[in-house]
């Protein structure tokens, strides 16, 4: 078992990453970060419960950094005695954006600087 010294969130954050864009799709330049986490530990039960919410983003357009297009809050629960792992996502919620801000974000997509740093 792995708890010890190994983040709670790899498998969660594994999958949503498999799922909001492959290696095929890295042009998209989707970003999936942490906003907030919470842990709860029940010695009386050895279970590990933890919730994270979690941003989808692509590039950012003028002052913005990103351009945010939804959220949701990933679930892990570890049962230490029964040795079992859940993962379970909920409360997906999609970001209202506007055209002139799509618009922006593909333009910047299409020229594929958008995802290289370095220009």
């Amino acid at each position: 078992w792995r708890l010890a010294n190994q983040s709670l969130l790899a498998d969660l954050m594994r999958e949503l990453q498999a799922s909001f864009g492959s290696k095929d799709d890295i042009e998209l330049c989707i970003a999936i970060t942490n906003i907030s986490s919470s842990f709860h530990v029940d010695f009386s039960k050895s279970t590990v419960h933890a919730e994270s919410s979690f941003s989808i983003n692509t590039v950012g357009v003028g002052l913005s950094p990103m351009t945010r297009l939804g959220s949701m809050v990933g679930i892990v629960t570890v049962d230490v005695y029964k040795e079992v792992l859940s993962l379970s996502v909920r409360e997906f919620k999609l970001e209202m954006i506007f055209d002139d801000v799509l618009e922006a974000a593909a333009k910047a997509l299409a020229t594929q600087d958008a995802c290289n740093p370095n220009g």
